[in-house]
């Protein structure tokens, strides 16, 4: 086993425990500090939250955000660059007149790109999650177990943060939340140059490479965010604000 793993170090991989990952999980379960404890809280902190969610995929599968916005009748933007999950998406949230749709992906500038997807005549042989994993890299993809030859490539619609405030006259909001298998950090850096006043960030960390991970957690502090893991988002909380998490 020792001599496997230095093979597999000596090309640039690294084994994870399984331990780590089983145990990872349970803790979670067990854990009172959850997405729907941050939520709950900033509800109560600003009942009139607006939002901005980047990677809304069909607004249900994955997605913390659905029953908060129904409930409590958010003016949200949801942004899904894929038809199919845009189709969906419109349908779960239809009679919430205060959501509003975007059919685009968003990124440093306005352009049209290559997004890769599953086919749909391969997609009953994955999982129920393959249909919201599309990327800007098709490696991506792989990493999940896709085929290459099941594999195709969209070109879609491609707006800056600038361009979708100024579509949708947004001159500020509070909570934007981003789910983009992997581009998260470009999508939030991008974002943070907005310089938004008192702007809380939920993000997807998981599969951002370690030294743009780095990057944007430095980026993050020296725009004075209070950073805080729960499970594969990363919550990011203005200090300039009166905000607290009070867990009983």
């Amino acid at each position: 086993m020792k001599i496997f793993k230095k093979f597999v170090g000596s090309l640039g991989y690294k084994l994870i425990e399984k331990n780590l990952i089983k145990n990872d999980r349970i803790i979670s379960s067990y854990d009172i500090f959850n997405i729907e404890n941050f939520m709950d809280a900033l509800i109560s902190f600003n009942k009139d939250i607006e939002i901005i969610q980047v990677g809304s995929n069909d607004g249900v599968s994955d997605d913390f955000l659905n029953d908060y916005i129904k409930k409590n009748n958010l003016k949200s933007i949801l942004v899904e660059p894929i038809k199919e999950n845009f189709n969906k998406l419109k349908k779960n949230y239809e009679n919430f007149e205060n959501v509003q749709f975007e059919n685009s992906a968003i990124g440093k500038e306005n352009e049209k790109k290559g997004i890769f997807q599953v086919q749909d005549k391969y997609l009953d042989k994955y999982g129920s999650h393959v249909p919201y994993i599309s990327s800007f890299s098709s490696e991506h993809l792989i990493k999940h177990g896709v085929k290459k030859r099941h594999i195709i490539r969209t070109e879609v619609e491609v707006l800056s943060p600038t361009s979708l405030l100024k579509k949708y006259d947004v001159k500020k909001f509070d909570l934007l939340v981003v789910d983009t298998e992997g581009y998260d950090n470009i999508i939030v850096e991008e974002f943070l140059k907005l310089k938004i006043q008192k702007l809380f960030i939920v993000f997807e960390w998981i599969h951002i490479k370690n030294s743009e991970f780095v990057n944007l957690c430095n980026l993050l502090k020296e725009n004075n965010y209070k950073l805080i893991k729960i499970g594969k988002d990363l919550v990011c909380i203005p200090s300039n604000t009166n905000f607290k998490m009070v867990l009983i």
